[in-house]
């Protein structure tokens, strides 16, 4: 799996299956992979100092290098086309502790403002062979 791109995500937030699904649209490589944070091999790709602080945040596992928060979904954008590669450049400008106290933000209200599944839902039949 070190070669890879993997997306781990709270498999049960709306907003953030949505994104999964905006990621899966304009991947045209198709080699972006998806597993959900309550996977146990989820888990075992994060390094041990993550684990506690994993549901808050996306990790972008690309190529054996660990994102996390703001960081891994510019880098998710900028592996999908030339107009979110230039748009993640420029976010990327902006210092982290900024950028990460937003998401963080987000990721605080997510649950409220978009809602919760109560399990992690079956993606579509296109989706699901991106799926580890």
């Amino acid at each position: 799996m070190k070669d890879k791109k993997i997306v781990l995500f709270d498999g049960v937030c709306s907003f953030c299956n949505q994104w999964v699904r905006f990621v899966f649209k304009f991947n045209s490589k198709n080699d972006i992979y998806f597993m959900p944070l309550q996977d146990e091999r989820a888990q075992k790709l994060l390094p041990k100092d993550l684990q506690a602080k994993e549901m808050e945040s996306v990790v972008y596992y690309r190529n054996g290098t660990v994102f996390t928060q703001s960081t891994a979904a510019l880098f998710v954008a900028k592996d999908l086309n030339l107009f979110l590669k230039i748009i993640s450049n420029i976010l990327l400008i902006i210092p982290k502790i900024i950028r990460d106290k937003i998401y963080n933000f987000i990721a605080k209200h997510r649950y409220r403002w978009f809602g919760k599944c109560d399990t992690c839902p079956i993606p579509p039949p296109a989706l699901r062979k991106q799926f580890l």
